[in-house]
């Protein structure tokens, strides 16, 4: 922000666990953090219907992360069950290994099979198969049943396996897809409102977004 605010300001904001959701291939998370998101650009916008003349506000991203796909390649989603997901996967493992630590011992399959019903609303509101049971359980027994969880090193978090494979079955009842764990190649959007935002038109490069606030704003 500019240190004198009587003439004006400029104020960049990230929604940068958006991008960490997405390295984790983390569906519900990254909904949740997308959701956020536009609670931070609504407050950005009430505050340009009352200074309309003189203030823009750009909505953009420097990359994709993780090919998300909105397809499992059936040409369907089901989306709606992102809701039932309430932590991270980051935020799940934490609490799996925080109860273990508390109760002093390996957690019961049917602890797990409790939390992930109230976490992740797996079988009561989202339906799995036998199958996506079967690899719950499986990967449970590795994680717990032979003792300390194998924790698996991602970008940001450590995950233990049994966190890893409920968000692939989350996806996969959302019925989307992901290409990979990294940034990807895609093109981003550039949302534009207020003074100036004609110019953020077309296709360009994302070097010329800073080059044109810089021409509006007379630096």
């Amino acid at each position: 922000m500019m240190k004198d605010p009587k003439k004006g300001f400029f104020m960049m904001m990230e929604g940068g666990r958006i991008d960490q959701a997405c390295h984790n291939n983390d569906p519900g998370a990254y909904i949740q953090e997308m959701l956020d998101f536009d609670q931070a650009i609504k407050i950005a916008y009430d505050f340009y219907l009352k200074h309309k003349k003189e203030t823009l506000i750009v909505i953009t991203a420097d990359h994709e992360t993780g090919g998300l796909g909105l397809t499992a390649g059936d040409y369907k989603t089901n989306l709606k069950v992102l809701q039932y997901q309430k932590m991270s996967k980051g935020a799940f493992s934490a609490h799996l290994e925080k109860m273990g630590r508390e109760i002093g011992d390996i957690l019961t399959w049917d602890e797990v099979q409790q939390e992930l019903k109230e976490n992740f609303g797996f079988w009561d509101t989202v339906k799995l198969t036998d199958k996506q049971t079967d690899r719950l359980r499986s990967v449970y027994v590795e994680t717990f049943g032979m003792g300390p969880g194998e924790l698996k090193e991602g970008e940001y978090f450590e995950v233990d396996k049994l966190t890893d494979e409920a968000a692939r079955i989350m996806t996969e009842a959302a019925q989307i897809s992901w290409a990979a764990g990294c940034h990807s190649g895609s093109y981003v959007p550039v949302f534009a409102i207020g003074a100036g935002a004609e110019l953020f038109t077309g296709q360009m490069d994302n070097t010329e977004i800073p080059m044109k606030i810089k021409k509006l704003a007379g630096y």
